[in-house]
């Protein structure tokens, strides 16, 4: 690949291209891969896309059969919203497992109050409640600092994300940070839950037009209007109270957040924490792809049908711009990161983004994604009833914005060039 330095230009010759299988012929960017846009031949370009074997492949065969069972369901479904027993099944194993934790507090005060003081039941109760508080769920809150973007920094921001949250009936964010990621998300903090993070990826941020921005927005506001929250407060306590069972049946391994929880000892096969924390986590990825869709189709009310698929079209193009730019930043290319997430899809030809397009549908869903694949999500838009915008955004309220976010947005790419220059 060639790295883009200085003034960049993505401009490259054409080649002709025939089709050994088809015959079809066409012209393409010689920087690219060439391949027949009617038979797809060559559209790997000669990547070698992951390959599983064995239980992998059973694994991923079966993340994929549900991906389809789950779209049929939502295209036949009167409504989105994820009420099903999966969801169900899916909070009551997590109250159980809070419930656990309060029976091993009672357990202790119980002990406490009712044995002779001079018993046993005097050491094991107060080593119980140690261990209930230990197992506690925990709410933390919002840690403050220079990286995130307040109301007071970017009013123009906020007050466009409270007329989204208006418009869907559920609360704004507290803050903005952003990343060097080609997506957006949401975290939500304190036990009222009402500390909301916005995470937006300004590699992304940077290729979307206005109303675009408008959709992916409205997108993360969404999930505070379909229970996500409520969901994800009871849900990921839970699955963190089993990583600390682990955690204290295991007190001389570090158990973090990526830790895989497996077979270490006897304990792990009488008190099996870990398999019952795969189960669990294995129920929250398969309830969480519904709320994706209906976050889709609740942005597309805020923003279009039209602005929501064109968002959605641009993530895949972005992940291609940031393979890019994380090739110029590891090979140490000193320049303007942002600029070349830009001119890479500014110069991206329609045959190359049809190319990655159908790269992502076939790749589908990996074993460990919680969200619907691209190319389902954009059929299902496709297939519904076209919604015009509720919420325009202009030209001049874009610019604002944009002067709002504009020293973050360099502070951020300032650190990527400097990592490239060491």
């Amino acid at each position: 690949m060639i790295l883009p330095m200085g003034e960049i230009t993505f401009t490259r010759p054409l080649s002709e291209f025939l089709c050994p299988q088809c015959g079809w012929t066409g012209d393409f960017e010689a920087r690219f891969p060439a391949w027949c846009l009617s038979c797809t031949y060559g559209a790997e370009g000669g990547m070698v896309l992951k390959q599983f074997t064995g239980r992998a492949q059973r694994q991923k065969s079966a993340a994929s059969r549900r991906s389809e069972k789950l779209y049929a369901k939502v295209v036949a479904a009167p409504q989105l919203r994820p009420t099903g027993l999966l969801r169900r099944t899916t909070i009551g194993v997590a109250l159980l497992i809070h419930l656990v934790t309060l029976l091993v507090l009672a357990g202790g005060i119980v002990l406490i109050a009712t044995m002779p003081p001079a018993s046993l039941a005097w050491f094991f109760g107060p080593l119980l409640i140690l261990l209930a508080i230990t197992l506690r769920p925990r709410f933390p809150a919002m840690e403050h600092g220079p990286q995130l973007i307040t109301r007071e920094q970017a009013p123009e921001l906020f007050g466009l994300l409270d007329e989204i949250a208006a418009l869907l009936h559920t609360h704004s964010f507290t803050a903005v940070r952003l990343s060097i990621t080609a997506n957006a998300g949401t975290a939500v903090f304190g036990l009222r839950r009402r500390e909301r993070l916005l995470d937006v990826g300004v590699p992304l941020w940077q290729l979307l037009g206005p109303q675009e921005r408008v959709a992916l927005l409205a997108h993360e506001v969404a999930h505070g209007a379909n229970a996500d929250s409520e969901y994800g407060l009871v849900v990921a306590s839970a699955l963190s109270t089993l990583r600390r069972w682990y955690a204290v049946t295991h007190p001389l391994t570090l158990v973090t957040g990526r830790t895989r929880l497996k077979t270490r000892n006897v304990v792990d096969v009488i008190l099996p924490f870990h398999v019952f924390h795969r189960w669990a986590s294995a129920l929250v990825l398969r309830s969480t792809p519904r709320a994706e869709y209906l976050a889709d189709r609740l942005a597309a009310q805020v923003a279009s049908t039209d602005a929501v698929h064109a968002m959605l079209d641009r993530m895949v193009t972005a992940g291609a711009a940031m393979q890019v730019l994380l090739t110029a930043v590891r090979a140490r290319v000193p320049s303007q990161p942002w600029r070349i997430v830009r001119d890479f899809a500014a110069a991206l030809p329609e045959h190359e983004q049809a190319r990655l397009a159908l790269l992502s549908a076939r790749a589908g869903v990996s074993i460990d994604d919680s969200h619907p694949p691209t190319h389902l999500r954009l059929q299902l838009l496709r297939g519904g009833e076209p919604l015009p915008a509720q919420l325009t955004m202009t030209g001049e309220r874009c610019a604002l914005i944009d002067a709002e976010l504009a020293d973050p947005i360099e502070q951020l790419g300032a650190k990527l060039s400097k990592f490239a220059r060491r």
